[in-house]
């Protein structure tokens, strides 16, 4: 985590996420032991809209995102600037503002449905 992003944050909140992290199982972490889901089968499964937030400072690759939305046109992603890992703490203005405007666009695809039918 960069000193940035430390700076930013309230001393409550930094407060919060240490003692969220002493309270962590380490099983929680179980997902990312091999052998891993194909990531890649799973997405092409999904049947519904999938709005993917990449954090500027992630660890998934817009490359990646890329590639899962090749794989299933129902998603589609967004970077979240100048955000980590903890993206709705770093920047919640913006994955708000995201949210909200996929919310927004499924209102708009249902109310476009009824209106055909």
């Amino acid at each position: 985590m960069s000193q940035l992003s430390i700076s930013a944050r309230a001393p409550e909140l930094i407060e919060y996420l240490v003692d969220a992290r002493f309270h962590t199982s380490p099983n929680a972490f179980e997902v990312v032991t091999p052998p891993n889901p194909d990531w890649r089968k799973l997405v092409q499964g999904i049947r519904v809209p999938v709005l993917l937030l990449l954090a500027s400072r992630g660890i998934v690759s817009i490359d990646t995102a890329c590639e899962l939305q090749r794989l299933n046109p129902l998603l589609r992603f967004e970077i979240i600037p100048d955000a980590g890992h903890g993206m709705p703490y770093d920047n919640p203005e913006q994955v708000g503002a995201a949210v909200s405007a996929f919310a927004a666009s499924m209102h708009a695809i249902e109310h476009a449905a009824i209106a055909a039918s």
